[in-house]
């Protein structure tokens, strides 16, 4: 008797644990089969260019978070990887425009003012820089 495919949850669940355990060709591939049932899953999109950033192969993870942010337009992991990928590439100003609508969706996020701050340190800009870095330690507070 042969055994059925894994549905996409099952294989995206798979890839997952794969990417979590640094297979990352392994789970790269199993994304993939993912989006061959379900073109717009935007978690497996957004995961492929993780792995991308991981791999240190820019450009083809801004093409992949791109794919993503057109599934969902204000994901701020999204939008964070977006900066990373073209901050990595020099363009800084893109990613400055990332990472500030990264930090308006979530006004809350350290992570987003503070990579505001590097996008905006390595176009020069540092006083704008150290305004974003003082968002992010105060962002994500507890009460006194």
């Amino acid at each position: 008797m042969q055994s059925q495919p894994p549905s996409s949850d099952e294989a995206l669940q798979r890839a997952t644990e794969l990417h979590l355990q640094g297979k990352l060709s392994d789970a790269e591939r199993l994304y993939g089969a993912v989006l061959i049932a379900q073109p717009l899953n935007f978690v497996a999109l957004h995961r492929l260019s993780v792995i991308s950033l991981q791999q240190a192969q820019y450009e083809q993870a801004l093409q992949r978070v791109e794919a993503a942010l057109a599934v969902d337009p204000s994901s701020e992991p999204a939008l964070m990887n977006k900066g990373t990928a073209l901050l990595a590439l020099g363009r800084n100003g893109e990613a400055i425009a990332a990472y500030k609508a990264a930090a308006e969706g979530n006004p809350e996020s350290a992570d987003a003012h503070f990579n505001l701050g590097n996008a905006l340190m390595a176009a020069g800009r540092n006083s704008e820089a150290a305004a974003s870095f003082l968002l992010s330690l105060s962002a994500n507070r507890l009460p006194a």
